[in-house]
């Protein structure tokens, strides 16, 4: 049986993939358990803090706008849920300070995404969320790290998802209706958890406007401000 003075002992380059904050998962076999030399790739390991609070980044979407509802709510729950660093993009001066107010650490201009992302994210981003994807998966491919995430919620006509195939970019589709569709549970208790978040102050309304006149001429009143494209937050008609 061969013994571990019968191999050559070197001492290799410090490690390069492997910076501080990593934990090596030491992994001792066989009788030369006692020199683990190997290559650092093969090493497993894991940071000593959690990598989702950490080293994440996520960047929101709406058709180039944050001011709308499933944008503001969205930055809200990432950051009430998670630790991440909330990347959101606006242009007008009203929306970007809604964008923050909501709780975005940084606002970019959609207007220049790829560039803006680039500046403030240099290590890239892992997690994009947008609504209205059409014409912005070039984008997703450029922005997002290898094995990245895009959450979708729109279904635009003649969807091309090969940019993200060399990154194996993850596409992911959001429909509020799957769970009950297919008879799946779940859904009241993301209800009742949302809801828990609003009572705890972690989430807040989006409304930004009330018109009390629940007629034909609020209803055209709500339609006219929504449909100028400066809308920020939600309108709610009432009696």
């Amino acid at each position: 049986m061969s013994t571990p003075m019968d191999y050559p002992v070197r001492e290799g380059h410090p490690p390069q993939a492997l910076a501080r904050g990593w934990q090596q998962l030491q992994v001792r076999v066989g009788c030369r358990g006692h020199l683990p030399a190997r290559h650092e790739r093969r090493i497993p390991c894991r940071r000593r803090t959690d990598p989702v609070t950490q080293a994440a980044v996520v960047v929101v979407r709406r058709r180039g706008r944050i001011a709308g509802g499933v944008g503001s709510v969205m930055i809200q729950l990432a950051k009430a849920l998670t630790g991440v660093r909330v990347i959101a993009t606006a242009s007008r001066p009203g929306s970007r300070d809604w964008a923050a107010s909501m709780g975005a650490d940084v606002v970019i201009n959609h207007h220049n995404l790829r560039a803006e992302a680039v500046a403030v994210a240099p290590d890239g981003v892992d997690w994009l969320s947008s609504p209205h994807p059409a014409g912005n998966v070039v984008n997703c491919a450029e922005i997002l790290n290898p094995f990245g995430h895009v959450a979708v919620v729109d279904d635009p006509e003649n969807l091309n998802l090969m940019p993200l195939k060399d990154k194996s970019i993850a596409w992911h589709w959001e429909l509020m209706f799957t769970k009950p569709l297919y008879g799946l549970a779940g859904q009241q208790d993301l209800i009742a958890r949302a809801a828990r978040l609003v009572d705890d102050g972690l989430i807040r309304s989006t409304v930004s406007q009330t018109i009390q006149d629940f007629s034909a001429s609020g209803l055209r009143e709500a339609h006219r401000a929504v449909e100028s494209g400066h809308m920020v937050g939600k309108i709610v008609v009432h009696r």
